[in-house]
């Protein structure tokens, strides 16, 4: 049981009830909300952590090895630490197995430091150690690193060298299963990819944040096997409930405790919070303290700064600096009032009275010195006493949080090295995979608008569909043509040229891409509101993405105009709100971004509209307007524009004549001489790809080419300054998917090998890999060659055929070409492929 000791305050706590009446009863409400919300799941933790799979396995487990590790980085780590330490002997590893009860020692790997790993390898057998790795999304470089490094190092003493090939496999699986648990997040893909191969995963739920996640099992697993008595932890957590949402600070510690440390830093001044256990078991708890205090409230210009000192040792140390000026800390004690072990120096005194007395010392010198100060009593150190500590600092800097107005469970800017760190290793060693790496295939799909976008929906499509069965995973990446300018994406781009004299990207085909590749459950919900063409005629200026976002969803929520949707989302009625505010939640930080445009709104789509206004208000960052883009679709592959650079085409034909604009070449002009080649409209400024580009280029183990119009859809990318450079320095195998049909005008009258010696020709030395093909000519009733003739992808309904003479003629001259064809469509689907053409797609990919 905890109690609070206020003597040393300099200041009243009636005081505080006074002067924070009315803060604290919002915090309370805005904390109460949270709760109701699933928001504060930290505090209901014994409702959602399964102790019994966790018992279960130790039981299983605990006999089968001499030692556990724990892989994982600071909080991960640390927490485990924390308890450990508290709860069980500082040199507990060092007792003997009977000593220890019969259970495993505990180890605690928290830094790649090849010093302490070299330590760790000295006191352990490999064989006779279970590894529990611990990281909620599987990204964590250094765990992944520690993961895989030991990973290898078992494989070795079990001499299985080849462990993706032959008998070996099962072997290494049988092995891996045996020496590994993990901890992850219950929805990511790190689990996923561990179940596949059959790991034991242990969920952290995603409702609770990293550093409040200690009553999951990120802790309890490892302190399972110590004997830690987890039930009687997760039955504290019950009990604590009773009085957390109380508005009486007689009953409620955490809300008390930060009322003072709020009060101490906003009006007196008081910057830096010194954390005094007066029990070395606890300094541990203190440094998870510290992460939990720095992390949650380390924002927004707080400089609440938090430090640590274990009692007795640090008044040597540490309490000159507290008694002199600046005047600048808020000392917060801790003591145990009662230790179990009582020795005696002599016959007066013991150990227990003399840490009393010096504690009493301190106190009040700190004290005549005009220094705040506080006590937390602990009545002893057990599982419901610790429970009850570590829960009352959650629910206190929690508390804070809602007094400083700050979210306290995030931390944006921890994100921001560890973002550079994996794209520098990404760079320069490829991607850190935490299973079997060689399963791993990077696919780099290459084209524009309806083809690529069709091949990426069924390849997708198919993927999920097989995910059980299938053990390799593919990371996609899709580079897209910028050469549009049709129709609405022209008149953007046309504005943002005449009124801002700034180059506007075109949009149009990375929205396609996007919503192709998105997960979310509401994504043909989300492509009907952002596909909404306005009808408008007021200037762009006038409106906020906000202001946008209420005149479509006046329209479609509140005329009723969505019936449509009840296909795509299951109890639309009862949902659409959500979806509603949920859109709005997601959106939340560019509601209010206008576009500086006089041109009229009428014409224009939702979707290219916001993606121009990000592009504007983020200083015209298209690599954070993409971000924010595949956040908001939640879409998990790399989508990438072939450049930034203004790229509009023009295509020179066989007798000289020039047809400018993408749209022209593919849909308008009217032409009967053949292309010759297409190029850029302005020589003299030769767009380039981007880094992002190379760096994918390099990383991919095929790239997929196609289909797509020959000349506006794949060329448009090949003529692209240094793409064709980093292709040929790539190991990728060329894979290219051949029209089923030629297209009038662009392609009237071409031949297989006429598109082979085209791509060929743009390959320099690469060259293709595999041909993939339809070799089955569906037969088409005269309303279907009409409907193929009227179709704008087309405008043509004679298909491509591949004879037995062309076959080896193309086979002839390009010696190392592999040609797979079969039944890829259907007479209904005209032109577009099936999913056998994904079968057979993957029967390459191996």
């Amino acid at each position: 049981m905890l109690n609070l000791n206020l003597d040393n305050l300099l200041f009243s706590k009636w005081f505080l009830d006074l002067k924070y009446k009315t803060k604290k009863t919002q915090a309370i409400k805005n904390l109460k909300e949270k709760f109701d919300n699933n928001k504060l799941d930290f505090l209901r933790v014994d409702e959602i952590v399964d102790t019994k799979k966790i018992n279960d396995f130790v039981k299983e487990k605990k006999w089968d090895f001499e030692n556990i590790v724990v892989l994982g980085i600071w909080g991960s780590a640390l927490w485990t630490r924390a308890i450990m330490q508290a709860l069980k002997w500082k040199y507990y590893n060092e007792l003997s197995r009977k000593k220890r009860l019969d259970n495993p020692k505990l180890y605690i790997l928290d830094n790649i430091d090849p010093f302490e790993i070299d330590n760790l390898l000295e006191n352990i057998k490999l064989k006779e150690t279970l590894f529990i790795v611990i990281s909620k999304s599987g990204w964590t470089i250094e765990t992944i690193s520690l993961f895989n490094f030991f990973k290898n190092q078992i494989l070795k003493k079990y001499n299985i060298f080849c462990p993706l090939q032959g008998k070996d496999a099962w072997k290494a699986e049988r092995v891996l299963t045996h020496h590994f648990a993990i901890v992850a997040w219950e929805n990511s893909n790190f689990k996923k990819d561990c179940q596949e191969n059959w790991l034991k995963v242990f969920d952290i739920p995603e409702s609770i944040g990293g550093r409040f996640s200690v009553f999951t099992s990120v802790w309890l697993l490892p302190l399972a096997f110590i004997w830690v008595d987890i039930d009687r932890i997760l039955k504290s957590v019950k009990n604590y409930r009773k009085n957390i949402f109380s508005e009486n600070s007689n009953e409620n510690i955490a809300l008390l405790t930060a009322m003072i440390n709020y009060h101490s830093h906003m009006e007196l001044w008081k910057n830096i919070l010194v954390l005094f256990p007066y029990a070395t078991n606890l300094f541990y708890f203190w440094e998870w303290y510290k992460q939990l205090l720095a992390e949650s409230l380390g924002k927004w210009g707080l400089w609440l700064t938090p430090n640590t000192a274990v009692w007795v040792t640090d008044q040597h140390s540490q309490l000159q600096l507290y008694y002199d000026w600046p005047n600048d800390k808020i000392l917060n004690f801790i003591e145990v009032e009662n230790f179990w072990i009582y020795y005696k120096i002599n016959s007066q005194i013991s150990f227990k009275e003399l840490i009393d007395i010096e504690k009493f010392a301190t106190e009040k010198s700190i004290t005549d010195y005009n220094k705040i100060n506080y006590t937390l009593k602990l009545e002893k150190l057990d599982e419901e006493n610790l429970s009850e500590l570590i829960l009352m600092y959650e629910t206190q800097i929690a508390i804070m949080a809602e007094f400083f107005g700050v979210n306290a469970f995030d931390q944006p800017w921890v994100e921001i090295w560890k973002n550079i760190a994996k794209e520098k290793i990404k760079k320069e060693f490829g991607e850190l995979n935490y299973l079997k790496n060689n399963n791993t295939k990077n696919i780099t799909f290459i084209g524009w608008w309806n083809g690529q976008s069709w091949i990426l929906n069924l390849f997708k499509e198919y993927i999920n569909k097989i995910k059980e069965t299938n053990p390799i995973k593919y990371n996609i990446s899709s580079i897209v043509a910028m050469s549009d300018d049709w129709r609405t994406t022209w008149m953007l781009m046309k504005a943002f040229h005449e009124e801002l004299w700034i180059h506007l990207p075109p949009p149009g085909d990375l929205r396609r891409i996007l919503f192709t590749l998105s997960n979310s459950i509401y994504k043909d919900f989300f492509s009907i509101i952002f596909n909404k063409t306005f009808e408008e005629n007021e200037s762009i200026w006038n409106y906020s993405i906000i202001e946008l976002f209420n005149l479509i969803s006046k329209e479609l929520f509140e005329e009723n105009k969505l019936e449509d949707l009840k296909e795509y989302v299951e109890d639309f009625v009862n949902k659409k709100w959500k979806i509603y505010e949920l859109l709005l939640e997601k959106l939340a930080g560019v509601l209010y971004y206008k576009l500086p445009l006089k041109t009229s709104l009428k014409g224009h789509k939702f979707w290219n509209i916001l993606m121009a206004s990000l592009y504007y208000n983020f200083d015209r960052n298209y690599e954070k307007m993409l971000e924010f883009m595949k956040n908001l679709l939640e879409v998990n592959s790399e989508v990438l524009p072939i450049t930034i650079d203004k790229a509009w085409i023009k295509a020179i034909l066989e007798d000289w004549k020039i047809i400018e604009t993408q749209d022209n070449i593919s849909n308008v002009a009217g032409y009967n001489s053949a292309i010759e080649k297409i190029d850029f409209l302005d020589k003299n400024n030769t767009p380039k790809i981007t880094e992002n580009i190379k760096k994918t280029i390099k990383n991919s183990d095929y790239i997929i080419i196609g289909p797509g119009d020959l000349y506006t859809s794949i060329i448009a990318n090949f003529i692209v300054e240094w793409l064709t450079d980093e292709i040929e320095k790539s190991d990728a195998k060329i894979i290219y998917v051949l029209n089923a049909n030629n297209k009038k005008w662009e392609t009237t009258n071409y031949k297989v090998e006429d598109f082979v010696n085209k791509i060929n020709n743009y390959l320099w030395k690469k060259k293709i890999d595999y041909l993939i093909w339809n070799s089955v000519i569906p037969e088409l009733s005269t309303e279907q060659k009409q409907k193929f003739k009227n179709d704008i992808s087309v405008k043509w309904w004679n298909y491509l055929i591949l004879n037995e003479d062309i076959k080896e003629n193309i086979i002839k001259n390009n010696k190392k070409i592999k040609i797979i064809s079969w039944e890829y469509i259907n007479a209904k689907d005209l032109y577009r492929y099936n999913e056998n053409l994904i079968k057979d797609l993957l029967s390459i990919l191996k």
